[in-house]
């Protein structure tokens, strides 16, 4: 599923069920290519080679080329630059920091309510939020967990998070930072016997 790999898939479901064994809590990963289609900063990228190319074949060919052909040749070029400023190491250099961050919380607080982490019983959901594209991680919980833990108290999950992800082992990265999390709501929020599984385990887009 785009980030993560079928059996990446299947050790990040597993991890999420060892841990909600120990806890009443519930966690939810939601694995998103990007937070936005970012089609301003993708035409300014695009655009900007487009005129590059023109300028440098404006220079460099013959002066007896029309320069209508010139202006036509720039539509398939334009075409190509926008199917390059797609790739995503090139759109993620032309990315603002600040537009990225704020796109990656918009769209983690929409999959918090759209997967419904909102809604389990003893209000002890969590959402583990990554956003392939901005390399981005958002982990948010719900108002039982806060009131315990606070939203600093996962800074460290969410910077070991990025950094699996920046070096290509986003499995292996989710999987540890799920037993950690499993390990703070095991403390705060130990199972309960009547406790019943309230949202899919299994790592979503």
């Amino acid at each position: 599923m785009g980030l993560l790999a079928v059996e990446e898939a299947r050790r990040v479901e597993e991890a999420v069920a060892a841990a909600e064994a120990r806890t009443a809590g519930e966690i939810v990963v939601v694995v998103r290519p990007r937070s936005e289609g970012y089609e301003g900063a993708r035409a300014l990228l695009a655009g900007l080679w487009t005129l590059m190319a023109a300028a440098a074949a404006a220079a460099y060919l013959p002066w007896h080329v029309d320069p209508v052909w010139l202006v036509l040749a720039q539509l398939p070029a334009l075409a190509l630059a926008w199917s390059l400023a797609g790739w995503a190491p090139l759109l993620r250099t032309a990315l603002p920091p600040g537009r990225a961050a704020r796109a990656v919380h918009a769209r983690a607080l929409a999959a918090f309510a759209e997967h419904g982490v909102h809604r389990t019983r003893d209000r002890c959901g969590l959402l583990i939020f990554v956003s392939e594209l901005e390399r981005r991680v958002e982990i948010l919980a719900d108002e039982a967990i806060h009131q315990r833990v606070g939203a600093s108290g996962w800074a460290q999950q969410v910077e070991q998070l990025v950094a699996a992800v920046r070096a290509g082992r986003p499995g292996d990265g989710l999987v540890a930072v799920i037993e950690q999390i499993g390990t703070i709501l095991a403390e705060h929020f130990p199972r309960r016997a009547d406790d019943t599984n309230e949202l899919p385990d299994a790592p979503r887009q």
